[in-house]
């Protein structure tokens, strides 16, 4: 069985701040225009753009979290791409077509009124080994902030990174990356382990070991190989409002974590779990798939399905949700106590009941191998 396409999934840019969100971040698209050349002031043709890196991942999970391709530069190495700004600044991250050229250039709504200049430099090549506290297939998550030199780095929040994503790395032994020259926070974090901080400073070219990454688990990682605690809901469909978690002891069961303002959540990963639900709509007594959706987000289901209804058409067929959806209680108790710290999160539970590592793509891959 596949826990995961690929054991460690590296990224580099989550741009919304850890924790349950209160409300939608405000999103704007900018077109952003400019002019790319290498270090001897040649324009680079065909070199990819991209607001967070498909270009530096060695593995190639995950192509809803990497793969932000969004255009590429003309036979005069000048690029028009569009920007959708999560959070100020954001990321560009621009490539060479060999991948051994690169920038990242922050990009806010003052920026993008101008035209760019982007001179790529050679990447520097980054080596680490992470060790995940015993749990050696944990999907972990490496974020990179460009750093100011008269800028602080919260810890506690990458509300405002200018990131892109790195990419996956083996769960065990070497792994080996290559980033655009550049100060840079590296942030360790997934669903089960706790963040971890290192300040990289890359030279152009530069080779670099990190050597061994130690992680701990966080307060979801502990509940690995365990029963999770019931949850505390205040609504439901499909199943029954006084339902237990432990009723569906017996099947595999995916849970996700969303709210109705995620737009990742509703038009991709959602639709993903329809789409396993009616393709194994003949092994429904082997797996059950939970929306649990975050009741700070809204004041009941009725409520978020009017803010849903373009979704609903467009995404979903023009049916609401099959498999059932629950609401959490008003103070989002079962996030708190389980440790979940956003949307978008899976949990993925075996036939024992024990929480195990897995998503989506894990529950396909199950299921397909089911006799």
């Amino acid at each position: 069985m596949k826990m995961l396409r690929s054991c460690f999934v590296a990224a580099i840019a989550l741009t919304i701040p850890l924790g349950i969100p209160q409300t939608a971040p405000q999103i704007a698209t900018v077109t952003v225009k400019g002019h790319v050349v290498d270090t001897q002031g040649r324009p680079v043709v065909g070199a990819q753009l991209a607001t967070r890196s498909p270009f530096l991942n060695n593995y190639g999970h995950r192509p809803d979290l990497v793969v932000d391709k969004i255009g590429a530069t003309d036979r005069q190495g000048d690029f028009e791409v569009p920007v959708t700004l999560i959070t100020e600044p954001s990321m560009l991250v621009v490539m060479d077509d060999a991948r051994k050229l690169g920038a990242m250039v922050e990009i806010n709504r003052d920026v993008a009124a101008k035209s760019l200049s982007i001179t790529l430099e050679p990447v520097a090549t980054v080596k680490m080994t992470i060790q995940a506290a015993g749990q050696p297939n944990l999907p972990v998550y490496v974020a990179v902030k460009k750093r100011k030199l008269d800028s602080k780095f919260d810890p506690k929040s990458l509300q405002g990174m200018a990131a892109g994503f790195l990419g996956s790395v083996s769960a065990s032994g070497e792994s080996t990356f290559v980033v655009p020259p550049g100060d840079y926070t590296l942030t360790w974090k997934s669903d089960f382990i706790e963040q971890s901080h290192r300040d990289v400073k890359l030279k152009p070219g530069q080779e670099v070991d990190l050597g061994r990454v130690p992680l701990q688990l966080s307060t979801l990682g502990k509940h690995l190989g365990k029963p999770l605690e019931n949850w505390d809901i205040c609504e439901s469909r499909v199943l029954d409002k006084s339902a237990k978690l432990s009723d569906l002891k017996g099947k595999w069961v995916l849970m996700y974590f969303w709210a109705w303002w995620c737009g990742p959540c509703v038009r991709k990963s959602l639709p993903e779990c329809i789409e396993i639900y009616d393709k194994f709509k003949d092994k429904r007594d082997k797996f059950e798939i939970v929306a649990y959706h975050s009741h700070s987000a809204t004041v009941d289901l009725a409520d978020s399905d009017k803010k849903l209804q373009t979704a609903i058409t467009q995404y979903w067929g023009g049916k609401n949700l099959p498999f059932p959806v629950v609401l959490g209680s008003e103070n989002d108790k079962t996030w708190k106590t389980w440790g979940v710290p956003d949307v978008r999160s899976f949990l993925l539970i075996n036939p024992e009941g024990n929480l195990v590592p897995g998503d989506v793509e894990t529950l396909r891959d199950i299921l397909s191998k089911m006799d």
